[in-house]
């Protein structure tokens, strides 16, 4: 009992120790939890406020729905084929639901196989991808949600935690604001695939050529693999990486049921075939493309250029720049090698040759073989005692003997000279010279390499192991072909090659166009002073003194002769000099310069008498404008590169288009006849004054210098043009619906062509060969006369009016008010006695 009564105190003060232990534990226990309390919300308000702060900067998905991406500017054809591209993105806007289904399934098998689960960003996804690249033991798979990688695209690819932290931010966003589809057609379009291609569409072309809905299984699977590391799995720069991850992509596919195990095993067979990525630039019309493009970064600028999605529609014609290609190129390869070879590339020492050959063994890398048409490096290793043949190496495995007899024109360089034949290689190579060459033709050896000829662009090869000499022209050529009817530039190039200069020598070279200048003169004498095909003009000697600079000028006709009395008519067929000059004595220097700048000629034109065989330079554009007036029998329209320029909406920005295009809509067609009605052609030269000029550059093209144009059997008219020492030859030739002017020389004037080289045998058979392909199966219009012209029978020589009763003669176009009777006998053109003394 005492024990229990002694004990209760110390209970009782247990028990209140106790108590206030708990006491104080439970205070304790609740400042911790108020504090935690407290701190969750102070950690909560930063946070917020934090996220607040990043989401400033995290775009709005409200702009994100006006989804307006980078797009290329594509040029087209004037059937509507691309031939150039521009952008800093290339891509092509397509809509989901012209997305194949099995498409969208292999970037989500490959790329997000929960994407219709999860709500944008997926931890177990992230952790589930690390699993399995640590199990693979490389990066196998992404964690980024197909989300999150389309949010990556609008905040930014930064790798820093606060990008990493708006893209999840925006992600969250974008789920909730956007469906499912909408956010899988912004990553289909912005997904980066490689080589500069944006989105499905882009790719499906660039890698395979197709259309997304032509693509095969495997074609789907190989882009849908690319996401990760474009550079990578790119199919050109690691094929086998590539087939790998297509591989894996499959097996995804596989995995989750979206194809069967059939069409798996037939798919993992399969090797795609890959194209290069097309440069549709370089590849169909460069020196056209370029020249719109510098027009549309001047006039819309380099964000509507790189960035705006034009649709910019040409007027080039892909089939006839072809041939004006093809044409050129020929017609300058032919020039270069009529003037002689220039020598080997280099020459290597005799016991560094084998060394040498390791070296050009790479043009045949992966078994390439040699191919007819081509040019190859090669080292000659031997050559014959009699010079009759070489052997040459293109490789450790390729073999062959080079031919004298097939490399006819490589006389050693020498223009001036009478074009000798090689016979001896010996002449001009040695053991160890770095040469060109490719397979030789039969044509190769009876092709006898004169002026006015072209080497036949296709002839059976000899066999597989002889080859003849090649090299790269250093003569240049420009040709403008245009549609008179519209204004239609329907080709044009600027030069032998884009890739080697972009210079274009037909807008930014001005060369003196000869005797192509002429029909301007007599155009003038016709209109201003009544010239006809009869008036007669005194070819003979005549000399300049210029006193001020004491020099004396005494023009001479191309053969160093004179005629006497020749009608106009023939001193244009035979392009005499003299009577040009003294024509333009008589209508006066300033009258022609007048009307030259009325037909369309730019540059400044010198006020002296040389400007009458065109010693003042030109530009190829400017002379076709001129030719164009001609064929258009004295009307000016405006020459166009462009049909229309549209924005990514199809808002129409400019119009060129004319009444008689295909793709113009019935509305616009009205406003164009109207606007034709209003504000018709401008009328530069009286259209009597025109046709007679026309007939008697028709009569160039069958009897004068260019009378090699009749063989096309189409009704021509041109006129030749050739400088001294033949720096510039030329011929501007036309139909009535079509305009070419083709100029050809060096660059620089420091080399002629050669006396040999006129316009007649050099540029005139580059537009025969043009022209040949352009107007095959077809027969052009010829040009009839005016109201105001009566068509005469008349002497060519004399210029007399010949009666019904005399036979003979050729029928020429005169104006109606011309005085016959006068003709009935040689008539000279008036005040002859002034117009042709001889002026010291």
């Amino acid at each position: 009992m005492e024990r229990i009564l002694k004990s209760r105190p110390d209970e009782e003060i247990i028990v209140v120790a106790r108590k206030g232990r708990l006491n104080r534990g439970l205070k304790f226990l609740l400042a911790f939890v108020f504090l935690l309390i407290v701190f969750s919300i102070f950690a909560s308000i930063l946070l917020y406020a934090v996220l607040k702060g990043f989401e400033k900067d995290v775009p709005l998905v409200e702009d994100i729905k006006k989804y307006s991406p980078d797009l290329a500017t594509r040029f087209y054809s004037d059937d509507d084929r691309v031939i150039g591209e521009f952008a800093i993105e290339r891509r092509e806007l397509v809509e989901l639901e012209d997305i194949p289904d099995l498409l969208k399934k292999a970037f989500i098998a490959a790329e997000d196989q929960n994407f219709y689960n999860h709500g944008g960003v997926e931890p177990l996804g992230i952790l589930r991808a690390a699993l399995k690249n640590i199990k693979k033991g490389k990066k196998a798979q992404g964690g980024s949600t197909i989300t999150q990688q389309v949010a990556k695209t609008f905040v930014g690819r930064q790798k820093t935690y606060t990008r990493k932290i708006k893209e999840m931010l925006l992600a969250l966003k974008l789920e909730r604001e956007l469906s499912k589809d909408e956010i899988l057609y912004l990553y289909l379009n912005q997904v980066y695939l490689g080589h500069g291609l944006y989105g499905v569409g882009a790719a499906a072309k660039g890698y395979f050529r197709k259309n997304m809905n032509e693509l095969t299984l495997s074609e789907m699977a190989m882009l849908a693999g690319l996401p990760p590391a474009p550079s990578k799995y790119s199919p050109y720069n690691n094929p086998k990486m590539a087939y790998e991850r297509m591989g894996y992509v499959l097996g995804r596919m596989l995995e989750d049921g979206y194809i069967t195990r059939e069409k798996y095993d037939k798919a993992i067979k399969e090797r795609p075939d890959v194209y290069d990525i097309e440069d549709y630039f370089r590849a169909r019309a460069p020196y056209f493309t370029e020249h719109v493009r510098r027009y549309i970064q001047k006039n819309y600028g380099d964000s509507a250029l790189y960035r705006g999605g034009l649709k910019v529609y040409t007027t080039v014609n892909v089939e006839k720049q072809t041939a004006a290609e093809e044409a050129l190129i020929r017609g300058v390869k032919e020039i270069d090698k009529r003037q002689g070879f220039r020598g080997a590339i280099k020459n290597i020492e005799r016991d560094k040759i084998q060394e040498y050959i390791k070296i050009l063994s790479r043009q045949f890398e992966n078994d390439k073989l040699v191919q007819t048409g081509e040019k190859y490096f090669a080292i000659v290793t031997d050559i014959s005692k009699n010079g009759s043949e070489a052997t040459v190496r293109l490789s450790e495995k390729i073999k062959g003997r080079l031919l004298a007899r097939a490399s006819k024109w490589a006389r050693p360089f020498n223009n001036s000279s009478p074009y000798d034949k090689l016979e001896n290689l010996n002449k001009i190579l040695r053991v160890g010279d770095v040469i060109l060459v490719r397979l030789a033709t039969k044509a190769d050896l009876s092709h006898e390499w004169e002026p006015g000829t072209l080497l036949p662009i296709s002839s059976e090869i000899i066999d597989s192991e002889t080859f003849t000499l090649e090299q790269e022209p250093d003569v240049q050529g420009a040709l403008v072909s245009i549609d008179p009817n519209n204004g239609y530039v329907v080709a044009m190039i600027g030069g032998y090659s884009f890739e080697w200069s972009e210079f274009n020598r037909a807008f930014q070279s001005c060369r003196q166009p000869g005797s192509a200048f002429k029909p301007i003169v007599y155009a003038t004498a016709i209109d201003k002073k009544d010239y006809n095909p009869a008036t007669i003009i005194v070819d003979s000697p005549i000399v300049f003194d210029d006193a001020e600079n004491k020099l004396r000028w005494k023009p001479e006709n191309f053969e160093s002769d004179y005629k006497g009395d020749v009608t106009m008519r023939n001193a244009i067929v035979n392009s005499f000099n003299i009577p040009a000059v003294k024509t333009l004595m008589d209508v006066g220097i300033s009258n022609v310069i007048e009307y030259a700048k009325r037909f369309g000629i730019t540059t400044e034109l010198s006020p002296n008498l040389a400007l009458a065989i065109g010693a003042s330079c030109v530009t190829l554009w400017d002379l076709t404008n001129v030719y164009t007036v001609f064929a258009r029998l004295g009307t000016r329209i405006d020459t166009k590169f462009i049909r229309r320029v549209e924005d990514r909406y199809g808002n129409i920005l400019e119009d060129n288009s004319d009444f008689y295009d295909a793709d113009v809509t019935f509305v616009r067609r009205i406003e164009r006849g109207i606007e034709s009605v209003l504000n018709p052609p401008e009328r530069v030269l009286n259209a009597d004054s025109a046709f007679i000029l026309v007939r008697m550059l028709r009569d160039v093209c069958m009897f004068g210098t260019a009378a090699a144009a009749s063989a096309i059997k189409q009704p021509v008219a041109g006129k030749t043009g050739t400088t001294n020492d033949s720096f510039d030859a030329w011929f501007m030739g036309f139909t009535r619906n079509l305009v070419t002017g083709v100029w050809v020389g060096y660059d620089k004037y420091e080399i002629p062509l050669g006396k040999r080289e006129t316009g007649g045998k050099a540029a005139l058979p580059i537009w025969m060969a043009y022209a040949k392909k352009v107007f095959e199966g077809k027969n052009e219009p010829d040009f009839y006369p005016p109201p105001g012209i009566v068509m005469r029978r008349m002497d060519p020589i004399t210029g007399a009016i010949l009666s019904d009763e005399e036979s003979g003669g050729i029928v020429a176009p005169f104006k109606k008010d011309t005085d016959f009777d006068a003709l009935l006998s040689r008539k000279s053109a008036k005040g002859t006695e002034e117009l042709f003394r001889i002026d010291r």
